[in-house]
């Protein structure tokens, strides 16, 4: 059994657009992923709303995904992979950062996982995905504009910079962008048919990492 653990957010979490409840295990892309992968493989959803890399959310406690990540490690261990997708909520306006802030956040992310071995049959550390997150839309009807004021410019930075810290840490890549587009509805979260598209393309990835492990 090859097992994955997605470390994301709203948008892995499944949050519906504008309405704030959950989309439904047929809809949510890493329950989709699970799927298409197949029998012999165990997805893990580790998604929390507002989620950020590294950063303390002043507003809600437990946000910090650096913080949580060593102890989800131990939690699910053994893992033959982990996908960090996060990094969306580190361009709200009321943390400063930048998209290179943000991938810089998710290589603190990397880092962990990588050193995480020998622990409950964990011999050697997971592969790690990085994936960049979906773009920011502020043309949409967001429901709350000023939580994401700024985003949509810094989203556009995103894949060149986590392309960047992937390459640096010697990880695997995926930008979300060209997959999965925000929804009119908030400009933030994915509709049903941008989780399907994504699920689709990260489990081409997936499978051609898990090949890859398998061969090395």
């Amino acid at each position: 059994m090859k097992r994955i653990m997605v470390y994301g957010d709203s948008n892995a979490w499944g949050y519906v657009p504008g309405r704030g409840d959950r989309f439904g295990p047929d809809t949510r892309w890493p329950r989709v992923l699970e799927t298409a992968l197949g029998p012999g493989h165990e997805v893990i959803e580790e998604c929390l709303c507002s989620r950020t890399t590294a950063f303390e959310d002043p507003f809600a406690t437990g946000r910090n995904g650096l913080t949580a990540l060593p102890m989800l490690l131990e939690s699910h261990a053994p893992l033959h992979l982990a996908i960090i997708a996060l990094g969306c909520n580190d361009l709200q306006p009321h943390y400063g950062a930048s998209a290179y802030h943000a991938a810089k956040g998710a290589g603190r992310l990397v880092e962990t996982v990588q050193r995480f071995a020998g622990y409950h049959g964990q011999d050697k550390a997971p592969a790690v995905l990085l994936m960049a997150p979906s773009l920011v839309s502020e043309a949409a009807s967001f429901y709350e504009p000023e939580l994401m004021a700024g985003a949509e410019a810094k989203s556009r930075d995103l894949a060149r910079h986590y392309r960047a810290k992937a390459k640096e840490l010697g990880c695997h890549f995926l930008a979300a962008a060209p997959h999965a587009q925000p929804s009119p509805v908030d400009g933030v979260h994915l509709d049903e048919k941008s989780h399907r598209a994504l699920a689709l393309a990260v489990a081409k990835a997936v499978g051609e990492i898990l090949e890859a492990e398998v061969a090395r």
